[in-house]
């Protein structure tokens, strides 16, 4: 057998009937013309026929026409005849495409997005001659942690599940869509097949494999907070109940507070457990509340409640966030409130400065408002005078209270209209306040007077100033009552006073001293030859005034109760007569004097009055009317 173009003939195989095994043929090449020549069988002597079958088998590129010529020759004697046949094969090319596996590549995306190939980054590796053309495109996945295919991704093509087919003609972008809030490694690859028209030129199947790194991304996490009360009374708490959650099972919630300011000294508790501040690495200050209230997963509820130091008032500001974590990636939500706690509504009471002041008996006690206004800060000019208040509650040593003014005159209200408290708003600069103390009371008398001031500027707080009046009201001996006297008196005859006295005093003052006293000047006691009380004689004593008869120790007092600590001694009328001298003529001036003394507060031997009563009468002494008898006189003279 003779073969035209037979280096593209791979092998040459015989097999023979009669159950032997084929044979492979080796060629005689001529090298030159390209022509193989094989001896397919040796027949033996006396076989007239035979048959073969024979096999030729090309190499993997070959293919076109190849000529075979079949001599079968037969000899006898030295003679021989051949029968030649010629035939022609012809080698198609071989179709099967070509795979080429080309290197991975690499890709990293985020959790939830979408891997993204354009169709011309695909196929820029692949360098082939010009009359290779591209027929299709294939995505093809495992399905493991992948959702489907996309392209182009929007509502105009079906998304595939575990693969993609795109005609080669499409250009655009292919996206693969991995399984939700995967994060992790995903392996997909893309089969590339290209064609040509020419005879020969296989199929080419370029395979790029895809290994994407899904980066963790925690979600945003859906934060809600319930309506609240954003203005706070002083003192309360503000409350806020906020929930917060994630669409991903698998990432981790929790919630902070976060206030405007790390100096608030805020007091936060969670779900009623305490909340400490704390300080994160970047240097913010924030209150864990979900970690203390110990509410973990995806989902949380807190009941925040916050409440502000003694005497914050104002706006404070918090941002409620909730945070999702999934691995290392973190995602946060922040929902900003403001809450306003109003000011302390009490009133701010200066500590009341204390006076002492010491009246008699029966007068009335009134002060000036400048005491309150002198004791007002400087610095407090936004501050404006509301009113003044007087406070007297002791109705055993008060009997009214009161405010004169020119302006306004006289105001007096009783300890039972008052009911213990005035309040005036009269600002007038030459207004006095004040009490009038009980009748025949002495001791200690008590009352406040304050004034109330109030400043427009909020959360500045009413000031209340005082003054504590301590007053020292001093018993008073009331005026002698002149009953009877003779203001001409004929000579010889006696002058008669009645008088009669009276005081109050306290019960716990024994060393009290009242006395009762006729009191006349130098000239009037030359005339006086003495002084009877009740038909008693008095003893003189000199004073500075001239001098003076000491009435008490010869009166029987009487004694009463006006109080619950208060007695009234009162004398019956005393009858005082007073005879002059012998020959006495002329005006003479008496003073009956009630007199209250009590021992010094400096020494107690020493008494000291405290309340005197004077009154006085003048008795004209006339001069005697009888005859003179003048004896005779002798007058010696000598011559």
């Amino acid at each position: 057998m003779r073969v035209w173009n037979c280096s593209g003939v791979a092998s040459v195989v015989v097999a023979t009937g009669g159950g032997k095994q084929p044979v492979m043929i080796n060629a005689d090449t001529d090298t030159m013309t390209d022509v193989c020549v094989y001896e397919l069988w040796s027949g033996p002597s006396g076989v007239m026929s035979g048959s073969m079958q024979v096999s030729v088998t090309v190499v993997d590129a070959f293919f076109g026409w190849t000529s075979v010529e079949m001599t079968a020759t037969s000899t006898t004697h030295g003679a021989s005849s051949a029968t030649v046949t010629m035939t022609a094969l012809q080698w198609l090319p071989n179709t099967a495409p070509m795979q080429i596996l080309l290197p991975t590549v690499r890709l990293e995306t985020f959790e939830d997005e979408m891997v993204f190939l354009a169709t011309s980054a695909i196929t820029r590796p692949i360098q082939l001659p010009s009359d290779y053309v591209l027929t299709l495109l294939e995505v093809v996945t495992n399905g493991v942690w992948i959702q489907g295919i996309c392209g182009p991704c929007d509502n105009t093509s079906v998304m595939g599940a575990f693969t993609k087919q795109f005609d080669g003609r499409w250009s655009g972008v292919i996206g693969v869509v991995p399984s939700q809030h995967y994060n992790g490694e995903i392996e997909f690859y893309v089969d590339v097949s290209l064609q040509s028209p020419i005879l020969g030129h296989r199929p080419m199947l370029y395979r790029q494999p895809y290994q994407v790194d899904i980066i963790g991304v925690a979600t945003v996490p859906q934060l809600s907070l319930a309506p609240m009360n954003t203005t706070i009374e002083y003192g309360k708490s503000a409350s806020i109940w906020a929930s917060a959650s994630s669409r991903d099972a698998s990432e981790a919630v929790r919630m902070e507070l976060r206030p405007h300011g790390c100096d608030s000294n805020a007091n936060v508790t969670a779900n009623g457990a305490p909340v400490p501040l704390t300080w994160t690495s970047a240097g913010d200050c924030v209150y864990a509340i979900s970690d203390m209230a110990n509410v973990t997963g995806n989902s949380v509820v807190v009941a925040t409640s916050i409440a502000m130091p003694v005497g914050f008032f104002g706006l404070a500001w918090f941002d409620v966030v909730a945070t999702s974590a999934d691995g290392a990636a973190r995602a946060e939500i922040a929902s900003p409130v403001s809450f306003v706690w109003l000011p302390n509504p009490a009133v701010m009471y200066e500590a009341a400065v204390t006076r002492h002041l010491e009246v008699f008996g029966g007068v009335a006690v009134d002060v000036s408002l400048d005491d309150i206004r002198s004791q007002v800060n400087a610095s407090m000019d936004d501050y404006v005078n509301l009113g003044f208040e007087i406070l007297a509650a002791d109705a055993r040593a008060t009997a009214s209270v009161f405010t004169v003014s020119r302006g306004n005159g006289i105001t007096e209200l009783s300890l039972n209209e008052s009911r213990g408290s005035f309040v005036f708003t009269d600002f007038a600069d030459d207004v006095r306040a004040g009490v009038v103390p009980v009748t025949h009371f002495h001791g200690l008398l008590s009352f406040v007077l304050r004034g109330y001031y109030g400043s427009p500027e909020f959360g500045a707080p009413p000031v209340v100033y005082g003054v504590q009046y301590e007053v020292q009201v001093w018993p008073t001996a009331e005026l002698p009552l002149l009953v009877t006297a003779n203001s001409s008196i004929v000579a010889g005859d006696r002058a008669h006073l009645h008088v009669s006295a009276q005081v109050s005093y306290w019960f716990d003052r024994d060393d009290d001293d009242f006395k009762l006293l006729l009191r006349m000047p130098t000239d009037a006691c030359d005339g006086v030859q003495a002084v009877r009380a009740n038909g008693v004689v008095a003893i003189p004593k000199s004073t500075s005034f001239g001098c003076a008869y000491d009435l008490t120790y010869y009166i029987v007092w009487d004694l009463s109760v006006s109080g619950p600590e208060t007695a009234l001694l009162q004398s019956p009328p005393v009858e005082i007569e007073v005879q002059a001298i012998t020959g006495f003529a002329g005006a003479s001036t008496y003073q009956v004097v009630s007199v209250w003394s009590r021992p010094s507060l400096q020494d107690s031997n020493v008494q000291t009055v405290v309340a005197e009563a004077v009154d006085t009468v003048v008795v004209t002494w006339q001069p005697s009317m009888n005859t003179i008898e003048l004896l005779p006189v002798v007058i010696e003279r000598s011559a």
